[in-house]
């Protein structure tokens, strides 16, 4: 895991500082004092748009100030935030926490940075971010009377953006209590994590009197006991009470297609998944909690044990996935999901017997060559698996296999099984490196790009990629400054293209470097003042696509009482979404990006006069139902209408919700 901080020359710094300084100050005019005096004009929907300008003007001066300084390294960029209470009130000495990477590869394989400042007494924080990175931020804090504000997880955003975060109402710290370990201690001491979806954010948990852990609040959804190896042990969502289950003795044994006893082959056990936050409406790649249970022996056999209430395989009840992995072999799973019993990979009516047998047939590997790549590459490869219901239906299970890239630029997954939905390969090159791993579209089933394969007598393909300069600019033809842009191929639909979006972080100049196969690509961005979702086919003389965002649509709406008053503060919730099925891909990408803009309602409220202007993305096929929310009640529900104007009343039902 790096962490931040580079060596600077003072002056580079200074002028950076109050470059940006000035920048954050105008958000802070724009929100406290224009914005009120504003609203339900016509100048109120042309400010957003103007002022983030002059910000943007503000930082780019302090950077450019920084590069003429001296040659420094610009590794981590200032980036700030305005952090205020519920109210909408500046909150000093609240925490921040701000964590990047890349979504769309494992945890452990990436380069993760995370860093935590406090907000000074106006509500701003600045964190020098490591640019490349896509980042997430939340809040906790200040305890005041023993009660904590937090707020919501924001993102995705890059180095150098301005991010805002809104905390709810302060509370009183969770507690959880556990019981059910004595089972477990003879393993040893068993130890205790909060956990997140963003990984290097895991707290361990000191056990209190009878079994009360303290814990940390939103956004740590998730408890996870270990054993002192640290393997996950059990993994459930935070509740006030829980019960780590007993041992449940499980035999399973591994043969191949022969009936031969496997030897020395891996059982693991998939405790739980951390699944990844959609805040962009897009998944990322889950990071399973595996634990090794044990090894075949001669037999082919090893006995287990794992925390069950009752035996799975007997009740029929609980989700029990097991893995077996050696080798040579293709990983088969095993056991019961959703009620279904499963043996390598396939359902079956029951499981006979009194033990798990896996049978393993040999696969030919998946091989590849990468000659431009570094010693010290890793091959990632994300697979959409698939378990077996009956004839030509199955269920998805996505699993992710490693591969080092050797001296020669080979590589090879040899435990990829026979059949797959569908997968997409990345390369992440070595701490340090500067190579520019290519960016590739996914695969249908079991294949790899064509021109990675490897030829005979050990030719191979040309690889034919594309330099792409990408440049992003906002609705005001400024730089897209610490936006992210999504990547995905213009020809999958269905899971494969949600499996193909790839973020890229884009620079203070709202640009990024990319090198990327010819085809039909789709660029997609989501800002707070606008949108795009562009196709782009790319071949061998295309070297820059210019991209500017679309404003986002609005509606206007005013929320009176029963007498007719004005309703002031009213938060806008969803209340759903209706979307109409489609197969053109940019069409699906944004019907996923205009339920993601709704993150951006947290901070509205209605005025003195009872207006809020609600932004969101005008989608084909998309209706959104949206209603007003205060302390006393609700207001009509209503869908959203670009460029509409509507007064609406309070509910026949009222009461807070």
């Amino acid at each position: 895991m790096s962490q931040a901080g580079t060596g600077t020359e003072p002056a580079g710094d200074l002028v950076f500082g109050l470059c940006g300084g000035l920048g954050i100050c105008s958000l802070a005019i724009w929100h406290t004092v224009l914005q009120p005096v504003l609203v339900g004009h016509t100048v109120a929907m042309l400010f957003p748009r103007l002022w983030p300008l002059l910000t943007a003007c503000l930082l780019a001066a302090g950077a450019v100030a920084k590069a003429q300084d001296g040659a420094v390294e610009r590794v981590f960029r200032p980036t700030f935030g305005r952090i205020v209470d519920h109210e909408g009130k500046p909150l000093a000495g609240a925490n921040v926490t701000l964590v990047g990477g890349m979504p769309h590869l494992l945890p452990d394989l990436q380069d993760i940075h995370v860093t935590e400042v406090a907000t000074d007494k106006r509500g701003r924080a600045m964190a020098r971010l490591q640019q490349g990175l896509c980042y997430v931020a939340w809040v906790s804090g200040p305890a005041v009377d023993g009660k904590i504000a937090t707020s919501d997880v924001v993102g995705y955003f890059a180095a150098g953006a301005m991010f805002e975060l809104e905390c709810h109402e302060p509370t009183e710290p969770a507690t959880c209590k556990l019981t059910g370990e004595e089972a477990w201690q003879r393993l040893g001491k068993l130890r205790y994590f909060a956990m997140t979806s963003m990984p290097g954010t895991e707290r361990e948990l000191e056990r209190g009197a009878d079994g009360v852990f303290q814990l940390p609040g939103k956004p740590f959804d998730a408890f996870e006991v270990r054993l002192p190896d640290g393997q996950a042990l059990w993994h459930a969502r935070i509740q006030s009470d829980l019960r780590l289950p007993p041992p449940q003795s499980i035999r399973v044994r591994a043969v191949d297609a022969d009936g031969k006893a496997l030897t020395g082959a891996n059982v693991k056990h998939r405790v739980g998944r951390l699944s990844s936050w959609r805040l962009d409406g897009l998944r990322s790649v889950g990071q399973d909690r595996m634990r090794l249970l044990g090894v075949t022996d001669d037999e082919g056999l090893c006995v287990v044990e794992v925390p069950y209430e009752t035996n799975p395989l007997e009740d029929g009840r609980s989700n029990l996935l097991l893995f077996v992995e050696s080798q040579g072999w293709p990983s088969v799973a095993g056991g019961i999901w959703n009620s279904s019993f499963y043996v390598s990979d396939r359902k079956v009516p029951e499981i006979k017997g009194d033990e798990l047998r896996f049978e393993c047939a040999e696969v030919e590997p998946l091989r590849g060559v990468m000659p431009t790549a570094p010693p010290g590459t890793t091959a990632h490869l994300a697979a959409i698996c698939k378990l077996h219901l009956q004839r030509n239906s199955y269920m998805h299970d996505a699993r992710v296999f490693t591969s080092e890239v050797a001296k020669d630029g080979t590589f090879a997954f040899a435990d990829v099984p026979a059949e797959l939905h569908s997968c997409r390969l990345s390369f992440l090159p070595p701490v340090g490196s500067t190579w520019q791993p290519p960016v590739f579209a996914p695969e249908k089933g079991r294949e790899l790009p064509a021109t990675l394969l490897p030829l005979p007598g050990g030719a191979q393909h040309t690889l034919e990629l594309v330099a792409l300069d990408l440049t992003v600019v906002d609705p005001t033809g400024g730089p897209a400054r610490g936006a992210v842009a999504f990547l995905s191929s213009g020809d999958r639909t269905g899971i494969l293209l949600r499996d193909s979006l790839l973020r890229v972080a884009l620079d203070e100049r709202g640009a990024a470097q990319l090198r990327v196969m010819p085809g039909n690509w789709v660029v997609v961005v989501l800002t707070e003042s606008g949108y795009c979702g562009v196709p782009f086919d790319l071949d061998e003389t295309t070297d820059q696509a210019n991209v500017q965002l679309e404003p986002l649509a609005a509606m206007a709406v005013t929320l009176k009482d029963g007498e007719g008053k004005p309703v002031v503060g009213a938060r806008v919730r969803a209340r759903g979404t209706t979307t109409r099925g489609t197969n053109d891909p940019v069409s699906s990408i944004l019907q996923g990006l205009g339920r993601t803009a709704r993150t951006h309602w947290q901070r509205l409220r209605t005025d003195e006069a009872g207006q809020v202007v609600i932004p969101f993305v005008p989608v084909a096929g998309v209706q959104q139902r949206v209603e007003l929310r205060w302390d006393d009640g609700r207001s009509e529900e209503f869908a959203l209408e670009a460029d509409a104007k509507l007064s609406i009343g309070v509910a026949e039902s009222s009461n807070k919700r």
